[in-house]
């Protein structure tokens, strides 16, 4: 298995890379050396993480919330399963 220090953050340059440049999803691919689907999966996932820590920071939540929020978030992306609150797409 790929180190989850590894992937997440690499995970978060692909969105970045996305929404940052005018790169076409197969160009950052390439750059990344991955596939163009991979860049795809990549943005959803952490759009995904985003839209559910969103509200909680919205509420000033805790830090302590936001960090078992996240880790919960986080064993998501690992196990690819939707978060509980979220319907697979």
């Amino acid at each position: 298995r790929r180190s989850v220090q590894i992937i997440i953050p690499r995970q978060i340059a692909m969105l970045l890379s996305h929404m940052l440049t005018k790169r076409s999803l197969p160009q950052i691919g390439e750059k990344f050396e991955r596939d163009h689907t991979t860049i795809l999966h990549s943005c959803r996932k952490v759009k995904a993480v985003a839209d559910v820590l969103k509200p909680a920071i919205e509420q000033r939540a805790s830090l302590a919330d936001l960090v078992r929020l996240a880790k919960d978030m986080h064993s998501q992306l690992v196990h690819n399963k939707p978060h509980r609150n979220q319907k697979r797409t």
